[in-house]
């Protein structure tokens, strides 16, 4: 008999890493289980995949009889369940026997069926030869929590269901390096050239994209500040998160051409602090919540004087202003653009503090977004038809009231 002891904080770890890719759900039993396998005489390997994406966890634990390279598969849920009731410091054993496995902690015990054999665990697709390798810091974490918001959630687009690495332009052996992500209503480009480094590439890259659900891996699972090694071949890509590996099947589609929504010649509208426009953005949000059901509720950024504000007609009877502040600089294109609300504080909670700067090409034009504080990070957000214009006045419940023919009409 088998039988596998380590702490209950060491386990817990490992099983909260693997939490979110394990579907407890699912009608595939293998799929239910975490697979767990020898790796050497102290480290054990605890493995969970849903098809797209295995994550593998190595954890400090002993173990009897269980061969190096063999392994054997625990449901997922009753070994976490059991393990978050036992103190972190207590040793839990697991006795695995041919007919039943037996989780032991102290005078606890629980008995239970085994799982599916290890054999059935399925296995990522053999790596080929990389056609990427490199090196990521930790500044590309931020990068891609930047770029999370960004990402489309509309099935129909599939591409869009990720955050996309592409060289953009070529600077030295290496080339620059960016993050985008794009609803079709909102598009974001990070910078992330001076985060990766190590750079091998072994032909033409056209870039890559990655699924939303691995990018919340590598924001979740980052060890730390310390960097990861990368690989990419095809429409696959591995990654060493030091005791974490996590190997993933990338986005077979191409990624539009984003370049072209950027608009060209934009002037700057307003230029201020990114915290003064932020408080402003959830304010303006807060009250026409509260006003209005209408989920495309819309807004202008108008400067006027080098004052700015943002306005709001929620119904065709209220008016919302909420000031801004004095911008830092102010352009001469007037501002007219109406943009959905959630998408512009979104658009602002993406922003690093600092200054941020708006330009456009005009009225109706998307509305580009840049910060001093990351260069070379663009924001843009596009334009929606709004039922108003900026200085029309606002409708009067106290004005005449329309004739029966006016109704009838």
């Amino acid at each position: 008999m088998a039988r596998i002891s380590a702490t209950a904080g060491v386990l817990r770890d490992a099983l909260d890493k693997l939490r979110s890719i394990v579907d407890a759900r699912s009608h595939i039993e293998v799929l239910r289980c975490v697979r767990i396998k020898a790796r050497g005489r102290r480290h054990l390997e605890l493995s969970g995949t849903d098809l797209d994406m295995w994550i593998t966890v190595s954890a400090e634990a002993s173990h009897e009889a269980l061969r190096r390279g063999s392994g054997v598969c625990v449901p997922f849920a009753p070994l976490l369940a059991f393990v978050r009731t036992v103190p972190r410091e207590k040793t839990i054993s697991i006795a695995i026997g041919s007919n039943d496995l037996c989780f032991t902690a102290g005078e606890t015990k629980v008995r239970m069926p085994p799982g599916p054999p290890a054999a059935d665990f399925p296995a990522p697709k053999e790596f080929e030869a990389p056609v990427l390798a490199c090196t990521w810091a930790e500044p590309i974490r931020g990068a891609f929590r930047r770029a999370l918001p960004f990402i489309s959630r509309e099935e129909t687009r599939y591409y869009l269901n990720g955050v996309a690495l592409q060289q953009v332009k070529q600077e030295g052996d290496h080339g620059a390096w960016s993050l985008i992500a794009t609803d079709g209503h909102r598009l974001i480009e990070v910078p992330a050239g001076s985060a990766i480094s190590d750079v091998r590439l072994s032909g033409a890259f056209p870039g890559v994209i990655l699924p939303k659900v691995l990018v919340e891996q590598i924001v979740r699972l980052w060890p730390g500040d310390d960097a990861i090694a990368v690989r990419i071949s095809g429409l696959q890509i591995e990654l060493d998160l030091g005791d974490v590996r996590i190997s993933s099947r990338l986005i077979d589609g191409t990624f539009p051409d984003w370049r072209r929504v950027i608009p060209d010649g934009a002037e700057c509208i307003a230029a201020l602090p990114h915290s003064h426009f932020l408080v402003a953005g959830l304010h303006l949000r807060r009250i026409i919540k509260a006003i209005s059901r209408d989920v495309r509720r819309s807004c202008c950024i108008v400067v006027d004087r080098a004052t700015v504000h943002l306005e709001s007609r929620p119904t065709v009877t209220d008016q919302v202003i909420v000031p801004v502040g004095l911008a830092i600089e102010a352009g001469e294109v007037a501002a007219g653009t109406h943009v959905n609300v959630d998408y512009l504080v979104q658009l602002l909670q993406a922003m690093p503090a600092g200054k941020v700067t708006i330009a456009s090409s005009g009225n109706g034009q998307p509305l580009v977004f840049t910060s001093d504080a990351v260069p070379g990070l663009r924001a843009l957000i596009m334009p929606m038809r709004g039922a108003w214009e900026v200085g029309e006045p606002v409708q009067r419940l106290d004005g005449p009231k329309p004739t029966a023919a006016a109704r009838a009409a």
